[in-house]
């Protein structure tokens, strides 16, 4: 196998890996917030929406830095 598709399976897992692990955070993510001092439950799921959506924010601001940093 060429070392580059077997550095693009290496890469994809990893990314695959991630996003479940991501995926499975969201749906607690409200409990955290709220165990942090937030107690109004439309406030705890405005603030879980902005840390999740804060997250797609900074991949689509960093990936192109990124892709010329390691070109």
């Amino acid at each position: 196998m060429e070392v580059w598709k077997r550095n693009l399976y290496i890469l994809w897992t990893g990314n695959f890996l991630t996003s479940v692990g991501i995926g499975m955070i969201i749906p607690f993510l409200p409990l955290y917030v709220q165990d942090l001092g937030v107690h109004d439950v439309k406030q705890a799921a405005l603030w879980a929406a902005m840390i999740f959506g804060i997250n797609h924010l900074m991949i689509a601001l960093i990936s192109p830095l990124m892709g010329k940093i390691f070109r």
